[in-house]
């Protein structure tokens, strides 16, 4: 506002004007935005704390984590929001977005492939997404949909796990397709690697099976007590490649 003053006294008009603009245009929408977030933020209080969403077992007992989370998309679509209305009351967005874009598309070759920041940074949002997709999938199936269906121990730690592998591997496909890969060289490769993986990682294979078995099959469960060996306790988690066992003495 100060360089906008001596610029107004110095003649530059248009230079004082798009400052002046850019500084209330900026000012007013941070206010409607910190605004919008504190209603959302109520509104969103309000909303847990009725009786149909007490029902369901992940608001009643993660209503603050719940708020949290939502707590900072609010915020960052508020801030993306605030920089898009600041930077056009400067008058800068055009020349700006029109950087960003030649950036992100420049292209960067690599053999017979060629990548893009774009294809980059978007890939790696992807993935992201995907684990995210996947951590909110097995949370409302273990807090909400198993937990009122009668289900035999150890089948919905089963159900979560081949359902985090299924979303992995959907994602894997969304991946390759977004990178521009022929799924034909991916095919030749993944076989090059599996006769690597044949002889080298044999050990890791055979955990892989195995983890698979006592998933599918379930001759052992998470709680069950066990004697292996010299080793006896009580297993505490089975993933796709090692097992978890607790001890008497409260060792793993």
């Amino acid at each position: 506002m100060v360089v906008a003053i001596i610029g107004n006294l110095l003649g530059t008009v248009y230079l004082a004007d798009t400052l002046t603009d850019g500084l209330l245009t900026s000012v007013l929408t941070a206010l409607l935005l910190w605004v919008g977030a504190v209603v959302i933020s109520g509104a969103e209080a309000v909303l847990l704390r009725t009786e149909s969403a007490r029902r369901l077992n992940m608001v009643r007992n993660n209503a603050a984590n719940i708020r949290a989370v939502t707590g900072k998309l609010v915020r960052f679509a508020a801030i993306a929001l605030w920089a898009v209305y600041t930077l056009s009351g400067f008058r800068v967005l055009d020349p700006v977005a029109g950087f960003v874009v030649k950036l992100f598309k420049f292209k960067i070759p690599l053999g017979s492939l060629s990548f893009s920041p774009l294809s980059i940074v978007s890939v790696v949002i992807a993935v992201w997404l995907i684990f995210k997709i996947s951590k909110l999938v097995r949370f409302v199936l273990e807090t909400d949909v198993m937990s009122r269906v009668d289900l035999p121990r150890g089948v919905p730690g089963t159900i979560s796990k081949i359902t985090h592998y299924i979303i992995l591997l959907i994602g894997f496909f969304i991946v390759v397709g977004m990178l521009g890969l022929d799924f034909g060289k991916v095919a030749i490769i993944a076989g090059a690697l599996s006769v690597g993986i044949g002889f080298g990682l044999q050990n890791v294979v055979n955990n892989f099976v195995s983890g698979l078995i006592l998933l599918f099959e379930r001759p052992i469960k998470e709680g069950d007590r066990i004697d292996l060996g010299t080793t006896s306790g009580v297993i505490r988690k089975i993933g796709m490649r090692a097992s978890v066992v607790e001890t008497w003495q409260g060792r793993t």
